[in-house]
């Protein structure tokens, strides 16, 4: 019997490809209509499924590809494409998004928002006290502009709370027509230093713990809640979806699925890659090919 799943040896962690059943995977954030609607497109086009979904082995949380196993799902296929790896594995870690506030010229409306709301705002020295005010939960956001630091308290420590509220401030800018964008702490801080940007909001970073409570609850944190990185991923395996139809029982999709890997060349690229995107981790990418020189399981 063939084996079931294609696993990458990574020295960090072991990345394992396989099938599995939709109804199994469990998301640890809401998505974006709008967003889904476009990726269901794509895929219908496609008929194809380009990269797996990133998924912890133990508790099957989806860590990075929500919008994927959503398309799936509202499309009616059974099975996704995922990469299985160790969640408690210290090569993963969390990092944040912060929000930038690219056509907010004066603080003025922001702070009037957020008393409104009745959270208290307060000026602080350092860019490290705003980040120790983070991590202690003393405070939900963090304020950052080229001459200003401000600390946004809420009286909430519970993560989830926290991005509701950054989640209400977001839709509320939105409504009032600014323009938000997403970046690492440590490029939005740049780009207001930089001058590239005037305001930059910094949430917290969640706990691992605190992902995994969430999802096994069976609830969702809001969108761009957390920032997973791992140091590699498997790309392009471009699973036809004729395959992920529950119309195939779980064996049969396996083993073409496992199939279709095998024949493929795994390209091992270092970080910083432009394919589809530009890839800040190190990449698999499988192409067309009679063999590959990955390990396989």
């Amino acid at each position: 019997m063939p084996p079931s799943s294609f696993t990458i040896r990574h020295p960090s962690l072991d990345l394992e490809l396989c099938l599995k059943p939709i109804e199994e995977l469990k998301l640890h954030e809401e998505t974006i209509e709008a967003l889904l609607e476009k990726l269901k497109r794509e895929i219908e086009v496609d008929h194809v499924l380009k990269h797996p979904v990133i998924v912890d082995r133990n508790t099957l949380i989806v860590l990075d590809g929500m919008h994927r196993v959503e398309a799936l799902r509202v499309l009616g296929y059974g099975y996704v494409p995922v990469c299985l790896v160790n969640y408690e594995s210290p090569a993963i870690t969390l990092g944040s998004w912060a929000r930038l506030i690219l056509n907010l010229q004066s603080l003025k409306p922001l702070i009037s928002m957020l008393l409104s709301f009745r959270y208290v705002v307060v000026e602080c020295r350092s860019f490290d006290e705003v980040k120790g005010a983070l991590v202690s939960r003393e405070a939900s956001l963090g304020v950052i502009t080229n001459q200003q630091l401000l600390l946004v308290k809420t009286g909430f420590k519970d993560i989830k709370r926290i991005y509701e509220v950054l989640k209400r401030v977001e839709s509320e800018l939105e409504a009032r027509g600014y323009t938000i964008s997403y970046e690492t702490e440590r490029d939005a801080y740049d780009k207001v230093k930089g001058l590239k940007a005037p305001v930059a909001l910094i949430p917290p970073t969640a706990l691992k713990s605190e992902v995994i409570s969430t999802a096994l609850r069976g609830e969702r944190f809001p969108h761009k809640t957390t920032r997973h990185i791992i140091p590699a991923r498997p790309l392009f395996i471009n699973v036809p979806l004729k395959w992920l139809t529950s119309s195939l029982n779980l064996k049969e999709a396996a083993t073409h699925f496992y199939n279709h890997l095998r024949r493929k060349t795994v390209i091992h690229h270092p970080p910083g890659q432009v394919l589809d995107r530009r890839y800040e981790e190190e990449t698999y990418v499988f192409q067309n090919s009679a063999r590959s020189n990955t390990e396989r399981t």
